[in-house]
Formats: C-alpha cells, sequence, structure tokens
C-alpha cells in the first residue's frame, strides 16, 4: 500500500472530528437541543362502521384556527377572523357554541391555509357529551363525533368546524376517496396534543 496516500486518509477524520468537536464546544450554554418535532399537533383518526380507515398525524389547520387560540390571549387586539360564510367577525364573547366533524363529498373542494368556506356537499355530526375528552398525561384533548350517511358518494375528504361564526378550523383531504353508502357511520376523531 503507498504510504503517501495513507497519511491523509488518516486526516479526513481527525478533521472532522476536530470540527464538529469546536462547533459543539461554541454552541451557546442555553441551547438545550435541536427542534425535533415537539411541537403542538393535529392527528385526525378516520372510522367506517367502527373500522379504522384513515390517519393522519399531521393533520393540516387553517389560519383561523390560531387566531381563535390567540383570542383567548390576546382578544382586545386580534381581529379579522372569517366565518364558514365569510362574514367578518371580532372578539368571540360567551361562544358556548357546538363544534362539528363533517365530511365533504366535494371534489372541488381543496386545502388552503386560508381557506374559510364549507365544501358545496357534506353531511356533519355535532361533537357533544362523550365527544370532548382531555387526557392530561399526553397533554391532549380529542374531538370527536360520528356522522350517519344519509346521502353518501365519495368522501373526498373531513374537517372539524364550530364556534363563533361558525369557523373552519381543519380540512384534511384523504389521498383516496372513501365510498360510503347511507346507513354507514363515519367517525371522525380530531387528537390535539401540545408539547
Amino acid at each position: 500500500m503507498n504510504k503517501r496516500l495513507l497519511a491523509p486518509a488518516m486526516l479526513v477524520p481527525l478533521i472532522l472530528v476536530s470540527f464538529l468537536g469546536g462547533y459543539l464546544a461554541g454552541r451557546p450554554d442555553y441551547t438545550l437541543g435541536d427542534y425535533q418535532g415537539q411541537g403542538i399537533r393535529i392527528e385526525l383518526y378516520l372510522y367506517k362502521n367502527s373500522k379504522l380507515v384513515y390517519i393522519d398525524y399531521d393533520d393540516p389547520a387553517t389560519k383561523w384556527f390560531l387566531m381563535n387560540i390567540v383570542e383567548f390571549m390576546a382578544g382586545d387586539i386580534n381581529g379579522g377572523m372569517t366565518s364558514t360564510s365569510g362574514t367578518s367577525y371580532d372578539y368571540p364573547v360567551q361562544n358556548n357554541r357546538p363544534g362539528y366533524v363533517f365530511v365533504s363529498y366535494d371534489t372541488n373542494y381543496n386545502y388552503t391555509y386560508s381557506m374559510y368556506a364549507l365544501p358545496s356537499s357534506y353531511e356533519a355530526g355535532q361533537i357533544s357529551s362523550g365527544g370532548l375528552t382531555y387526557d392530561d398525561t399526553s397533554k391532549a384533548v380529542t374531538l370527536s363525533a360520528s356522522i350517519n350517511i344519509q346521502v353518501g358518494g365519495n368522501i373526498t375528504g373531513v374537517g372539524l368546524y364550530g364556534g363563533y361564526g361558525p369557523t373552519l378550523f381543519f380540512y384534511d383531504p384523504l389521498p383516496t376517496p372513501l365510498s360510503v353508502s347511507p346507513g354507514d357511520v363515519v367517525t371522525v376523531v380530531y387528537k390535539i396534543v401540545v408539547p
């Protein structure tokens, strides 16, 4: 073996170790660790006739979901929320209004961060007693409701709306439409987990 090539090859690992050691030693003491997905997470579970048919561990929220969170923290400066009918509203006080999960049959209803209107064709179920649970151990709240399918068709997505307005909070397009018929029961479960 050529000794001239061996020496530079042995130096490369030493240079890398020295560089990484210097980088890590130079980090500020207040840096506790790198971000590892420890943020708020919205999970979606979809059941058809009590059988789990879809899971999304990273369901997309809308702008209005965030604005309603802010409403409880800084409501005096939080304005310009949009209801599902497109009207603007500010400062919802004494909300006490129901929430709903829904399934969409609308093939032209696509997720965008600023979407606010409900689909042109959907069926909904009200979140009622038993549909709201808190898990203090995992720091999560679960919102769920079942929809007794009346119309049927191909479900192209599911979502959650409610509160003052009412307001659209979540919508998740399904990668493959789910076929349902009148008499089927679809249960939509949203789990909100905080770090």
